[in-house]
Formats: structure tokens, sequence, C-alpha cells
């Protein structure tokens, strides 16, 4: 481990870590630009469906005397509204010798506990990190038209990938059914 690495890794731990700190002079490895989220095509018929969803846990709510599912629906509603009609900002993902970073935050190798890219001919390619110590545990990166090889090559030689991983269940219903 390089002096630099320590350092940095001692400003993590006490919360003093600035990303203007970061390694500026650091030899970047392998960088693209990417969506942050991948965008879902809908359609007439999907606003129309999430409509009638809507409605009807509202009518449901009323006829079982529940307040909680009649605010839940309309919350739904609402956080669809004003959150699914904004485009996805262009962001860059950078590999360096030392670590990633993916929205501006620094990931040090040592915080990736696992790497995998789920691909499908024809559909989505996604770059999935799996961090050890975070709250949020898991990163999603689309990697759209970058070569799969490169990104192995370089975060492969840090952290180990594991392979064969499918999609889960979950993730398969939520781009299904475009939420």
């Amino acid at each position: 481990m390089t002096k630099k690495t320590e350092i940095l890794e001692e400003k993590m731990r006490n919360n003093t870590y600035k990303f203007d700190e970061k390694y500026e002079d650091e030899k970047v490895l392998y960088s693209f630009k990417t969506p942050e989220y991948i965008e879902e095509q809908r359609g007439q018929v999907w606003y129309v469906g999430m409509g009638i969803g809507i409605i009807l846990g509202v009518l449901i709510g009323i006829f079982q005397e529940s307040l909680s599912l009649i605010l839940v629906s309309i919350t739904i509603g609402a956080i669809y509204t004003l959150t699914h009609n904004k485009k996805p900002k262009m962001v860059e993902v950078k590999f360096t010798e030392s670590g990633m970073i993916w929205r501006n935050t620094f990931y040090l190798y040592q915080e990736i506990e696992k790497f995998w890219i789920l691909w499908k001919p024809g559909e989505r390619k996604t770059l999935h990190i799996w961090l050890s110590k975070k709250v949020s545990k898991e990163i999603v990166i689309p990697i759209h038209m970058q070569k799969i090889s490169d990104i192995r090559d370089v975060l492969g030689y840090y952290v180990p990938e594991i392979e064969g991983r499918k999609e889960p269940l979950s993730d398969l219903l939520s781009r299904k059914l475009k939420l």
C-alpha cells in the first residue's frame, strides 16, 4: 500500500476526506461517461395502468377505511410524477490506480468487495459493484457501449469478479414493469 493510499484511508476514516483533495495526479486507467441510471421508455398504456393502480389503491383504502393505504397510493403517484420526468445526468466513471470514482465519490478498491457484469445481447449492460462497508451496498452503473473486457481487465486486477450472477427478481420485475 502506498503512503498516499494510507493517508487517504486515514482521512476517510476521520471523515476529513474531500473530493477536491483526491487523486488529481493519479493515473486514470479507464474512464467513460454514462447516464447515472437507465431511463425507462414508458408509453401511454404504462401511464394509464399506473393511474388505474393508484386509483384502485385509493378506492380500496376508502372501502377498507385505511388512511395509510390512501396516503401511500397518493404518495407513490406524486413521487413518480415528480421524479420520473427527469432525464438522467451524464456522469463520468473513472478507474484509477487506487480506486473508482462514481458520482463524484471516490471508492478505494479495498472498499469494493466484488463486482459482476450483467449483460444479454440486445439488452442493457450493467456493472454491479458490491461495497463492503457502506449502508448502500450496491452500485449499479449502466455501461452501454463500453467494452466489457476493458472493464474486466482494469477492475478485475483489483477486485474479484463474480461470474454467472443472474439478475435479481426484484430488479427483473422493476425493469419489466418499467418502475
